[in-house]
């Protein structure tokens, strides 16, 4: 008895145990640290500026890249968002440019201002091809091949500096679910540890003595500046430049905002879960289209697909035109285009099981015009051609972005397949079956057309009078070779002293024609 109740008590708390267990919440809360930066709200961050600043090599004539990851709220109230904007500098080192000389002025032979003998100038010019000025020449006409050799040498002048090239590059994204959690730590953000004020060797130890990389938070009532150094097991070592403290910040609010854009941009234009999408409307010209999930037997196993809403039987133009909706992604953002601008393609709404709005997707499309290449002339009659681009824009876009073409215009192309208009295009062959359906296939004609010859028998038919012989070459087409027809090839029956009848070997002194050719007409018509 005793042990019956041992035994039940445990399964309670057994019970108890597994239940807790799998009720837990689940969510892994990243540690970020415990050391108080500053305790701000929402509505106080105003942004955010990440700027790295390094030399790729120490060897002249190495790139230097510069890049800003700046994000910053945009719009007011409810309306609010976060905005990243990644700019990067890159600058390189030109060698200085060479003047461009006259290859005459250069060859020590013609300008050299020489003056006396001819061995002066013969002088001239050996100096002008050894980069020495004066050697083997006299009086002034040393002096006037050395200025020769000096402007045909090809080098720079002595005081000539190498130049900067600079080119710059920007772009502009909204914030990805990711992105807006980084943002949302910094409002009361922690460091890992406090390492107190900094003297110069920790500055050095820790490198933030001559680091380049800076982190700027700005608030509406002020902004923290932080020198951002080495790393220590992935998170960073940063000094606080109005305070000299230095502290660990955790690598979770630091790594992506260097990385940028591709790490922080929306990748998915929706925002939400597909797998919460039960219906679908869609707009296009004036009329709707209702889609929505229904269940259907497939193999004796139940399967959601699309269907007609107002039917409720399955439909695969449905399924397919709203899966190459879901394919179209931004590649990239475009805050200067205006939604006025562009004309309208579909609009699809999405709504889950309650019937409830869970967001919107347009698609709309311009006509980009042509851009004339660099140093050309407009030509009025032949101007550069233009190209259609299409656009979306759902409410975690906030501005048009762009997408693929192909699949734009293959969505474009089916909504009249989508509201009836045309019927939907004939499945493929298969290569394997037969290409008429059910249909028996064409019996070949047992006697080919005369003259031409049945295609791949390797023989034709009789050969055209004044044409060149009929028959293929022997192989040819057939693995057997085929006799020569007596008189074949000839427009008229050859004359005495040519090749004998049957014979296909031509007299003495007649050219052998070639095969399929006539034989070559003398003066009187006759073949020879």
């Amino acid at each position: 008895m005793k042990s019956a109740l041992i035994h039940g008590i445990l399964l309670a708390v057994m019970l108890v145990y597994g239940y807790r267990t799998w009720t837990r919440d689940k969510t892994i809360q990243k540690n970020l640290g415990s050391v108080v930066l500053w305790d701000k709200s929402e509505s106080d961050l105003v942004s955010l500026e990440y700027t790295t600043d390094k030399i790729e090599d120490k060897l002249p004539g190495k790139p230097q890249k510069k890049k800003t990851v700046r994000i910053e709220r945009r719009g007011a109230g409810a309306a609010a968002y976060w905005w990243g904007i990644e700019t990067t500098v890159d600058k390189k080192e030109k060698p200085p440019e060479v003047p461009k000389v006259d290859p005459a002025a250069g060859s020590g032979s013609a300008g050299s201002g020489s003056a006396g003998s001819g061995s002066a100038g013969s002088g001239s010019a050996v100096a002008a091809g050894s980069g020495s000025a004066g050697s083997g020449s006299a009086g002034s006409g040393s002096a006037g091949s050395g200025s020769a050799v000096a402007a045909g040498s090809g080098s720079a002048a002595p005081d000539a500096k190498p130049t900067v090239e600079e080119k710059t590059k920007k772009i502009e994204f909204p914030l990805s679910e990711d992105g807006e959690k980084i943002v949302k730590s910094f409002y009361k953000a922690r460091a890992m540890r406090d390492l107190g004020v900094l003297d110069d060797k920790k500055k050095q130890d820790y490198k933030l003595a001559e680091t380049k990389n800076t982190l700027e938070v700005t608030f509406r009532d002020g902004k923290r500046m932080f020198a951002v150094g080495g790393d220590v097991y992935g998170d960073r070592y940063i000094l606080d430049t109005s305070t000299g403290k230095g502290y660990v910040l955790s690598k979770e609010l630091v790594s992506k905002i260097e990385v940028g854009a591709s790490s922080l941009q929306l990748t998915d234009p929706k925002g939400f879960d597909g797998t919460k999408i039960d219906s679908v409307a869609i707009e296009s010209g004036g009329r709707t289209k209702n889609a929505k999930r229904i269940e259907t037997e497939k193999d004796g196993k139940k399967v959601k697909t699309w269907g007609d809403a107002a039917t409720a039987k399955a439909d695969a133009t449905l399924g397919t035109f709203i899966d190459n909706v879901n394919n179209l992604r931004p590649t990239e953002y475009a805050p200067t285009i205006k939604v006025d601008a562009l004309t309208p393609v579909v609009r699809l709404t999405y709504r889950d099981p309650a019937g409830g709005s869970l967001g919107t997707l347009m698609l709309f499309r311009r006509e980009k015009p042509g851009v004339l290449p660099e140093g050309a002339e407009l030509d009025p009659a032949n101007p550069p051609k233009g190209e259609t681009e299409y656009y979306i824009v759902t409410e975690r876009t906030h501005v048009p972005a762009l997408v693929l073409r192909d699949n734009a215009e293959r969505t474009e192309q089916d909504l009249p397949i989508v509201f009836g208009d045309k019927p939907p295009p004939v499945k493929s062959v298969d290569p394997k079956g037969n290409p008429f359906g059910n249909q028996p296939l064409p019996k070949p004609d047992p006697k080919p057309p005369g003259g031409i010859g049945s295609a791949g028998t390797g023989s034709a038919g009789p050969g055209l009078p004044g044409m060149g012989s009929g028959s293929a070459a022997p192989g040819a087409g057939s693995g057997k070779p085929v006799k020569s027809i007596p008189g074949a090839g000839s427009a008229k029956p050859a004359s005495p002293g040519s090749a004998a009848p049957g014979s296909a070997v031509p007299a003495p002194g007649n050219a052998v024609p070639a095969p399929g050719s006539a034989a070559p007409a003398g003066h009187d018509g006759h073949a020879h």
